[in-house]
């Protein structure tokens, strides 16, 4: 299941943070890969210059809530920005 343009995050040079993706209860969507999608001139800030974010830390976890008797998956990744001071969102999907 692929997804393009969730959220819209602003992040500087230099900084790091950490992103999830989360399903609906108890939907295991197996592998997931999430990457940051560069938006430049998004909104009321027109930026230039090279943008480009670095991924890693690919994590996905499992909880189980005793009160729902449901599953929960979530899809993390740690995002750096090795570019210019810009917004970006998350795309990704899973393995094929």
């Amino acid at each position: 299941m692929a997804f393009n343009e969730v959220g819209l995050y602003w992040l500087k040079n230099g900084k790091s943070v950490r992103a999830e993706i989360t399903y609906g209860f108890g939907e295991d969507h197996g592998a997931q890969w999430i990457m940051a999608h560069p938006e430049i001139n998004k909104l009321s800030y027109p930026q230039a210059g090279h943008a480009s974010f670095v991924v890693n830390d690919f994590t996905k976890t499992c909880d189980w809530s005793p009160d729902t008797g449901q599953f929960y998956y979530n899809y993390w990744v740690t995002i750096r920005n090795d570019g210019i001071d810009t917004y970006f969102s998350l795309q990704g999907g899973g393995n094929i």
